[in-house]
C-alpha cells in the first residue's frame, strides 16, 4: 500500500492559523465529568502492572489533544460524537484530566489538567505557559502521570516548515540552531514538569512524512508535492535529531519518562487497512483518507485531524499501550465496539 499518515496531517499538524469550523454554538456539549477527585493515586512499582484505578492525567501538545467539542468544535453536523483521543479516554475509561471549564486565554474551554492547544509548536507551548501550569498542578498532586504530544507542527508542510528545510531555504548552520533550540526546548518542558513533583512523563515522538524505511508508507501525492530525495532526507535528518534528544530524556530520568514511538503506532494501524485505504474496525468499515465529519471518514477536514474512530485506535497505540509498558500502569484497550459508539455507529 502507498500512504502517509504524516502528510495528511494525522497527528497534530495544523494550518498556520489552525480556523476552527463553523458549526452552531448549540452543538457543543462538554463531556461527562463526573470524575473530579483531585489527588491522585499513589503510584506503584513500575516492575508489575497496576490494577484498574484513577489515573490522573496531564496533557501537554497541540490540536490532535486540544478537545474537539471544546472551542474547535469539531465534526460539522456531527460535532456531539465527535471526540480525541483525550477525551475518548475521559469518557470511556477511569481517567481524570479534572473537572470542565471555561478559562481565559492561552486555556480557553477544556479539561483543567488538559494544557494542548491548536496550533502550537515546541516554542509557543513554552512561550503560553502549557509547562509550567502543569507544573504547577504537579506541586499540588493533581497529575500522576504527564502526557506530551508536540513537535509534528514544527516540521509539518501545511504551516511552511517542512518546506524550509526540504528546500534548504534554512541553511545548514540556521537549521542546526533550530534543531538544538527544539532539543532544549523539549528538555526544559520535561526538566520544569518532574521537578515540580512525584510525576512520570509519557512523550510521543515527531512522526516523519517521508517514513524512512517504510517507504511503502508514503502516497503517492506526497512524492509529487516533495519529489526531491536529498531534501526529503534532509528533513527526516533534523526529526530523527530532535526525536534523538527526545529518546536521551527517558535514559536521563529512567523510570520517570517513557516514549512511545509514533512511526510504530502508525505502522501498526497502517498494517490492518487494504491497498485501498479501507480499515475494518469491529463490524464498520473505515475510510481512512477520506475527510469530513460523518464517522466512516478518518479525517475531520483537509489538515488531516483524526475523526473518532482513528482517535480511539491512537490513543490505544501511543497511549494506553506505552503506559503500561514504561510504568505499569494499566488501562485497558479500548474496544472497537466502544470506539464505533463513542462515534455514533451501530
Amino acid at each position: 500500500m502507498s500512504w502517509s499518515w504524516m502528510w495528511l496531517g494525522l497527528l497534530g499538524c495544523d494550518s498556520p492559523s489552525d480556523p476552527s469550523p463553523t458549526v452552531p454554538s448549540d452543538t457543543r456539549v462538554a463531556p461527562d465529568t463526573d470524575v473530579v477527585d483531585s489527588s491522585p493515586t499513589t503510584t506503584a512499582d513500575t516492575s508489575t502492572p497496576t490494577a484498574p484505578s484513577t489515573v490522573f492525567l496531564g496533557i501537554l501538545g497541540a490540536s490532535d489533544s486540544d478537545e474537539y467539542s471544546a472551542d474547535d468544535n469539531r465534526g460539522g453536523a456531527y460535532a456531539k460524537t465527535t471526540s480525541n483521543w483525550a477525551e475518548l479516554l475521559v469518557s470511556l475509561r477511569d481517567v481524570d484530566l479534572g473537572p470542565w471549564g471555561e478559562r481565559e486565554e492561552p486555556r480557553r474551554s477544556g479539561y483543567e489538567r488538559n494544557w494542548a492547544r491548536s496550533g502550537a509548536r515546541i516554542q509557543t507551548l513554552i512561550s503560553t505557559g502549557q509547562h509550567t501550569g502543569l507544573a504547577e498542578q504537579v506541586s499540588r498532586g493533581e497529575v500522576a502521570i504527564a502526557v506530551m504530544r508536540i513537535g509534528n507542527n514544527d516540521f509539518s508542510a501545511a504551516n511552511g516548515q517542512y518546506q524550509d528545510i526540504y528546500s534548504g531555504a534554512v541553511d545548514d548552520v540556521a537549521l542546526e540552531e533550530r534543531l538544538a533550540n527544539l532539543s532544549a526546548g523539549l528538555e526544559l518542558i520535561v526538566e520544569t514538569v518532574l521537578t515540580a513533583g512525584d510525576v512520570k512523563m509519557l512523550v510521543t515522538t515527531i512522526g516523519d512524512p517521508a517514513s524512512p524505511g517504510d517507504e511503502d508508507l508514503v502516497r503517492p501525492e506526497f512524492l509529487a508535492a516533495f519529489p526531491d530525495a536529498d531534501g526529503r532526507a534532509r528533513v527526516s535528518a533534523a526529526i530523527a535529531e530532535v526525536n534523538a534528544s527526545l529518546r536521551a530524556l527517558e535514559t536521563d530520568y529512567p523510570g520517570r519518562v517513557g516514549v512511545a514511538d509514533t512511526a510504530v503506532a502508525v505502522r501498526a494501524i497502517g498494517d490492518a487497512m487494504d491497498d485501498e485505504g479501507q480499515l475494518l474496525v469491529g463490524t464498520e468499515t473505515i475510510d481512512v483518507f477520506s475527510v469530513g465529519g460523518e464517522p466512516h471518514n478518518g479525517l475531520l477536514d483537509a489538515t488531516g485531524h483524526l475523526g473518532t474512530v482513528l482517535s480511539g485506535l491512537f490513543a490505544n497505540e501511543l497511549v494506553v499501550g506505552p503506559l503500561e509498558e514504561h510504568f505499569g500502569v494499566v488501562v485497558p484497550l479500548l474496544t472497537d465496539e466502544e470506539i464505533l459508539k463513542s462515534a455514533g455507529l451501530p
